[in-house]
């Protein structure tokens, strides 16, 4: 019901984020878009709990999980994709936003959405919160691998003066 259609579009507006910044950061262009890819998949698979829950195939409780978590996060989403659009963003503050919408994604337990009875739609919530784990992973190592990037390019030589070696 109206518990994975919101999870869905949430997934779908952390998509379109990611597909912004994509278009935004043309050189991480490709980084960027397979997040957004995967998102989708993500929301195909919500989409997939929402029809097994509609044929009756599963059933679930309600969960004790607060809705508007979810929608108001959504909402910020699209609101940070359109001033993106704007504005623009740096490869660093695109990193730290993912970053906050994965790990908050984790830590307030969105999955949880959901409170099957069966346990391969259990399987499948568990699943979307490893994926948002690995999506963490991944920022984590683009984040680490360009520091180390830029902090590799620059070879800063010490200065000598030439007064301090005569003395």
């Amino acid at each position: 019901g109206p518990y994975t259609r919101l999870l869905a579009a949430h997934e779908h507006a952390i998509a379109d984020l990611y597909k912004v910044i994509g278009e935004v950061l043309k050189s991480s262009r490709k980084f960027w878009l397979t997040m957004a890819k995967e998102e989708m998949t993500h929301k195909n698979l919500v989409l997939e709990i929402e029809e097994k829950l509609q044929d009756g195939v599963w059933s679930f409780r309600r969960p004790d999980f607060v809705v508007t978590t979810i929608s108001e996060s959504v909402e910020w989403a699209t609101e940070q994709a359109k001033s993106i659009e704007t504005h623009g963003i740096s490869m660093r503050k695109a990193l730290k936003l993912a970053l906050d919408v994965e790990k908050d994604m984790v830590e307030r337990d969105f999955f949880t959405v959901v409170n099957g009875d069966s346990p391969e739609m259990m399987d499948v919530l568990q699943s979307l919160a490893a994926y948002s784990k690995a999506h963490i992973k991944r920022l984590e190592l683009e984040a680490k691998r360009l520091k180390w990037k830029i902090v590799g390019r620059r070879n800063v030589r010490p200065v000598v003066c030439k007064k301090t070696q005569a003395a």
